[in-house]
């Protein structure tokens, strides 16, 4: 009965891993950065449509061969053997400076390989970015400013008699204060 439940058990948490494997794929393949995961020998284990794409090539193509055949100016097989991260580096891939982040993968603190990633294909998507947000930034002002104008413009119109009202009621002390000594 034991072996049985046992073996159950087993199934159960085979099937559980299967789910999970199927959902990393899936992940693997739609997401739109470039990916490509490497191991310790620096050898391609992995690398998503995307990344292949953007390399002219098929992910199979890649899979086996060294990171160094098959992306250039690449340092994914130096990270592997340093162990440190490389985060937001410009690197020189099929003539486009791209924004590229290299991060080894540890478990049980030894160095198991490293994935890489592509954050931007080329320099020119994070100015366009940074144009983007400058320019909602701009906007975002223009909107602070219209709705805090009716505000500053109240303040500026009643300010002046404010102030005359306060003088007025000071000389009026001052007079009185006046003739209460001329008296």
């Amino acid at each position: 009965m034991k072996l049985e439940e046992g073996v159950n058990k087993l199934v159960e948490e085979l099937e559980q891993l299967k789910i999970k494997n199927r959902v990393l794929e899936i992940l693997f393949e739609e997401v739109l950065e470039c990916i490509v995961i490497v191991d310790t020998n620096g050898l391609v284990r992995m690398m998503n449509r995307s990344y292949a794409e953007f390399l002219g090539i098929k992910p199979e193509d890649a899979v086996g061969k060294h990171v160094t055949e098959v992306i250039e100016n690449t340092r994914l097989h130096i990270v592997t053997k340093t162990g440190k991260e490389e985060i937001d580096e410009i690197q020189r891939i099929n003539g486009h400076d791209a924004v590229t982040t290299r991060i080894p993968i540890i478990e049980n603190n030894k160095i198991q390989g490293a994935i890489g990633k592509v954050m931007f294909k080329d320099i020119w998507e994070v100015e366009a970015l940074y144009k983007k947000l400058n320019a909602a930034n701009k906007e975002l002002n223009l909107y602070k400013e219209r709705l805090l104008s009716p505000i500053i413009l109240s303040r500026a119109i009643y300010s002046p008699f404010i102030f005359f009202s306060r003088s007025l009621y000071k000389f009026s002390s001052l007079l009185a204060a006046f003739n209460f000594w001329v008296q």
